[in-house]
């Protein structure tokens, strides 16, 4: 038995990882599982085992679910129920209802103070090429999701400006660090310049740069699709979850 999930190529499958939330806020309980069986009735996982939070999960109650694969990530809504066997107790899911594919603006957006290099495309001569030309200056990202930053410059810098983004502090393996980008949000805060930043995935460049700029853009912005797109997603989730336990979220 399978049990398909909506807007998904794929059902859930055995031993895939969830993720299981329960209660909201700071307190919200953040447990990992994986599946282990399905049954007529639901879906059977491994004890859930808590990574953050101090909501215990209890037999009846209602939680969140998220899993992540490489097109998109995942999440719905539950119910978790204990069942006792002659051999061990069973903690089975109700089958997935209400699928909801995380879109851009459901992004996780952490609070971070890191600081960042980036280089403004529109700051090089029409008779300059190549991605040797770029400029780099510092700033530093003051909130960070997978769809975006806010960053903090020296400068002002323009809305619809074209960016590109050295994100060195992103050491996980298979995580993009140049990223092409687009400032969306131009304002001052205490006097300082802040820029709302998108980032721009591969599919998007050629809707939104010209060909000048696609020829000064860094070879390396090309890799940042919708996998690894994806992949931000989850480390996003990760360091939330470590930042709620450090009890800074």
């Amino acid at each position: 038995m399978e049990y398909a999930l909506k807007q998904s190529t794929e059902p859930l499958k055995l031993w895939e990882k969830i993720e299981i939330v329960v209660g909201e806020g700071p307190s919200a309980g953040h447990y990992a599982a994986r599946i282990e069986d399905f049954q007529e009735h639901g879906v059977v996982v491994t004890p859930p085992e808590l990574v953050s939070g101090n909501t215990l999960l209890s037999s009846g109650c209602i939680c969140l679910v998220m899993l992540t694969r490489d097109d998109a990530v995942y999440k719905f809504s539950t119910r978790i129920r204990t069942v006792e066997t002659l051999n061990h107790r069973l903690y089975v899911l109700d089958p997935p209802q209400n699928v909801r594919r995380v879109q851009r603006r459901q992004y996780v957006r952490i609070d971070l103070w890191e600081k960042t290099r980036f280089a403004i495309v529109e700051k090089y001569a029409e008779n300059k090429e190549g991605e040797s030309d770029l400029q780099w200056d510092d700033g530093i990202i003051i909130d960070f999701s997978a769809g975006g930053v806010l960053l903090r410059s020296s400068d002002e810098i323009a809305v619809g400006a074209i960016l590109t983004l050295s994100l060195d502090f992103l050491s996980e393996p298979n995580l993009p660090q140049i990223i092409a980008a687009v400032c969306r949000r131009s304002f001052t805060r205490d006097g300082l310049a802040m820029a709302g930043i998108e980032f721009l995935r591969r599919d998007l460049l050629d809707r939104v740069c010209n060909s000048a700029q696609l020829k000064r853009l860094p070879e390396a912005v090309r890799s940042f699709d919708k996998v690894a797109q994806n992949r931000l997603v989850t480390y996003v989730f990760k360091r939330e979850v470590e930042l709620r336990g450090k009890g800074l979220l």
